[in-house]
């Protein structure tokens, strides 16, 4: 059977309706499966992201951490040999076929591998990759810290925890 033909196959199996339709849920994944010609790097894998949260993807090395991020970030299809069944729900749209890759790509950010930054505190997980040409006054780094968070709807939550090592947050509610 064909990608395709899989894609079709598993799509008459679920309910777009009932994926698409919660109001706590920014993001959707549904049987989601994606890879590169013939080697399968996710397979039908299911969760939901909450709104107002944030998301970390921990694992060992090569198991589909990059892929998964580069695939919802739609960084991934420029590709010749990648290839995505399942789906996928951004703010109720079908994040995969229904919204255009560069409204995707101003949206989703992704923040690069970087272990040091587990041990940083929020204020310097927000600014890490900030390009700055000389060091930051505080005041700047919480100007640049809101610029980030704000548009990703974290702002008013994390400002209280900026000086916060990342470590030492809970891992849930």
């Amino acid at each position: 059977m064909s990608h395709e033909e899989q894609a079709t196959a598993r799509s008459a199996r679920i309910d777009p309706v009932r994926s698409k339709n919660d109001s706590n849920c920014l993001v959707r994944i549904d049987e989601l499966s994606a890879g590169f010609e013939s080697n399968v790097v996710l397979k039908e894998i299911s969760f939901d992201i909450p709104r107002r949260r944030v998301l970390g993807i921990v694992g060992p090395a090569g198991v589909g951490k990059s892929t998964l991020l580069r695939t919802l970030g739609r960084r991934n299809d420029p590709l010749p040999s990648f290839w995505v069944h399942g789906h996928a729900w951004y703010g109720g749209h079908e994040l995969l076929r229904e919204l255009d890759a560069e409204y995707v790509r101003a949206r989703i950010a992704l923040l690069a591998q970087k272990a040091r930054l587990y041990t940083a505190t929020i204020l310097e997980n927000a600014i890490a990759e900030a390009p700055t040409p000389q060091p930051l006054r505080h005041s700047q780094k919480l100007e640049l810290a809101h610029r980030t968070l704000a548009p990703l709807g974290l702002w008013e939550d994390l400002r209280p925890l900026l000086n916060e090592e990342v470590l030492s947050l809970p891992l849930g509610t």
